[in-house]
């Protein structure tokens, strides 16, 4: 499928950044004294809004394309707007749907062009499914039509472009400009994972099927350990007793105990 590579969308890009209340003050240096009338500082119009828009200016002919910075979250294209929420502010970025998908960071960028093209791909795609079905959360809830975190895709705008081999990336975003994978005209539910033990599980769509997959053998969570200590599984099943044995038999785990 193609589509059009200008299409603007939101992107969360940040949550509630400030906690706001009454009372706040500033500390600083100074004699202690209380101001008098004559040392006041001017009284300065306040403006209130629900919505700061922030837009970068113009980049002169030949020069970087403009980008706006939030600090201590991420520098990005496009615009921000800073929109009050109800424990604070929330920061989201309008930006055009190529530009978004070069500050995807799912993946290496020093991995082979052939890999880095089908997760721009699946990225793409991903992207377009959650346009059609609606965001939901934290991204909804700031008027963003999808988030920045691992619960939909991470995104770090700018800085994915500017990392070790960001060109990359880029260049896998640029050469798949406009594909995605359709099913019945629309685009999948194209959902990916870095490791899934050897067998990925079922999504409930026709195509998301429970497939083996033995070329997860190469990931490095393909095999993990964890210890548990029995008396933190006995609380964790309630447990009226002393755990004595955790076995594995068929598949199931079966926990033994004994008490009263």
């Amino acid at each position: 499928m193609r589509a059009g590579s200008r299409l603007a969308f939101t992107a969360l890009v940040a949550g509630v950044l400030v906690l706001s209340g009454p009372g706040a003050q500033g500390k600083g240096g100074g004699s202690g004294k209380k101001p008098t009338s004559s040392t006041k500082a001017p009284k300065v119009p306040a403006l209130t809004a629900d919505l700061a828009r922030i837009e970068p200016l113009a980049a002169a002919t030949g020069g970087a394309a403009p980008t706006v910075t939030l600090d201590g979250v991420g520098e990005y294209r496009g615009i921000l707007e800073v929109r009050r929420t109800a424990g604070g502010v929330g920061a989201v970025n309008e930006v055009a749907l190529e530009d978004y998908l070069k500050g995807i960071s799912e993946v290496p960028a020093s991995w082979p062009p052939e890999v880095l093209r089908a997760q721009a791909i699946a990225a793409r795609t991903y992207l377009l499914w959650v346009l059609g079905n609606g965001p939901a959360g934290e991204a909804a809830a700031l008027g963003a039509q999808i988030c920045a975190t691992e619960s939909c895709q991470v995104y770090s705008g700018v800085a994915k472009e500017r990392a070790p081999n960001g060109d990359k990336w880029a260049a896998a975003v640029r050469d798949t400009a406009g594909l995605a994978l359709l099913s019945g005209g629309s685009p999948i539910l194209a959902k990916y994972s870095a490791c899934n033990g050897g067998r990925s599980v079922s999504g409930g769509k026709p195509y998301l099927k429970a497939v083996d997959d033995p070329d997860d053998a190469r990931c490095p969570l393909h095999r993990w350990g964890l210890t548990v200590s029995y008396d933190d599984i006995g609380r964790a099943l309630a447990i009226p007793g002393t755990v004595r044995s955790v076995r594995a038999p068929g598949g199931d785990v079966v926990v033994d105990w004994s008490g009263d």
